[in-house]
């Protein structure tokens, strides 16, 4: 039963801390956080804005607390990274919180996964346009969607079932590249950008609701479709990039998207500004989920694990019939000594001296006593004194006082 048990406890220990759980097919992908050192993160960029002095920070609350008092950074002059598609949605007073932040001088940047289909941006649920045009106000549509709405025409089944068919990753990662469009301090010393795809690439186009105004300031070279926009908001601007990886670890080190990253800083960021990575729309949050916790397939099976070992406990090392035991009777010094004892807790050692003097002589045949000697008979009548007196007397000593002298005649 032990070695059982044993075996047990460790296949708990693997099933909770090394595996990934019973039934998953692959470990969960690398979001693009600020901490993340995989090819999906964002580390490099953080650890080279610490060298450089510039203060960054990992944001895990929703977007009020841009607004709070006590966040540390500056009212103006920060900049905001934001990557999409996110495993967690917005909320509708967030967006609220956010817009009057940028409008008071702060910068956004949103990293769509858009024409480079990243394995982290495939797996994310919901779609990447919706959330972008909550975020930044530009609508952001697919080239054949484009042409549909531009050119109507009769539907044709085989591009709904081809957009229904999961796409397949490649071999190796498809290397994207852009160019500026448009003249902007922000390209200065730039020539290229680069981005990686794991998946088939597709092409989109934006535009503004409303007739507002907005800036294409790079294109891609094969498509000559744009990939990064610009519009003011208030004091405040908003980027747009419809490539994804461009910052992350395994792509800001090519072609020169770190000029361009710098550049952007310098434009950006004010004497106090703040680079703030949105970490907690990436699964990174401060605030319990509870949702999250009671959905993870590790707690489940831990529970499980728990109830087997319950169960063998149960059927194996549990005696189902109690024992009887048999009560036996009290002896005689047993009986001696619960009377002792209650008489000890009831008599006191003044009384009870002078109950073991009573059958003693008088004073005056007391001292006719030849057997007694001097100074046990001033101790016997000091003890007597003490007693009747009630002073505290030693009924050890004087039990064995009485002992020493013997019976009287």
């Amino acid at each position: 039963m032990t070695a059982w048990l044993a075996l047990a406890a460790l296949g708990m220990f693997y099933l909770m801390y090394i595996s990934d759980g019973i039934g998953s097919a692959t470990r969960e992908r690398a979001r693009p956080t600020s901490t993340e050192r995989g090819a999906a993160g964002y580390y490099a960029l953080a650890q080279w804005l610490q060298r450089s002095g510039l203060r960054s920070v990992s944001l895990r609350e929703r977007y009020g607390w841009l607004e709070g008092p006590g966040n540390g950074i500056s009212e103006s002059g920060n900049l905001l990274v934001v990557t999409v598609p996110a495993p967690m949605e917005w909320r509708t007073e967030e967006l609220a919180a956010l817009e009057r932040w940028l409008r008071k001088g702060n910068t956004l940047l949103v990293m769509a996964a858009l024409c480079d289909q990243t394995e982290w941006g495939v797996a994310s649920p919901g779609g990447s346009s919706s959330s972008l045009q909550d975020l930044s106000g530009i609508e952001l549509e697919t080239v054949p969607q484009r042409q549909q709405r531009l050119h109507p025409r009769k539907p044709d089944p085989s591009d709904s079932q081809q957009r229904r068919r999961s796409p397949r990753m490649l071999a190796v990662p498809l290397r994207l590249s852009a160019e500026p469009a448009a003249q902007h301090p922000v390209f200065a010393g730039v020539h290229s950008i680069a981005a990686f795809s794991d998946y088939p690439r597709e092409s989109w186009s934006a535009r503004l609701p409303y007739d507002g105004f907005m800036l294409q300031v790079l294109r891609d070279r094969a498509t000559s479709e744009g990939v990064l926009w610009t519009r003011l908001l208030g004091s405040g601007r908003i980027w747009v990039s419809a490539y994804g990886s461009v910052l992350t670890n395994r792509v800001i080190a090519e072609a020169d998207n770190a000029v361009w990253m710098a550049n952007l800083l310098a434009q950006s960021l004010g004497p106090r500004g703040t680079v703030i990575f949105d970490d907690m729309h990436q699964g990174i949050s401060a605030a319990y989920d509870g949702r999250k916790f009671y959905s993870d397939r590790r707690l489940w099976i831990s529970l499980a694990v728990l109830f087997l070992l319950w169960l063998c406990w149960v059927l194996g090392a549990t005696r189902l019939r109690t024992p009887r035991y048999a009560i036996a009777a009290p002896r005689a010094a047993d009986l001696v000594r619960a009377g002792g004892g209650l008489l000890s807790r009831r008599l006191t050692p003044q009384a009870a001296a002078l109950r073991m003097t009573e059958h003693l002589p008088d004073e005056t045949r007391l001292d006719l006593q030849q057997q007694i000697a001097t100074a046990d008979l001033a101790q016997l009548r000091r003890i007597i004194a003490n007693a009747q007196a009630g002073r505290r007397v030693s009924l050890v000593d004087l039990h064995n006082l009485l002992l020493r002298i013997g019976p009287l005649r």
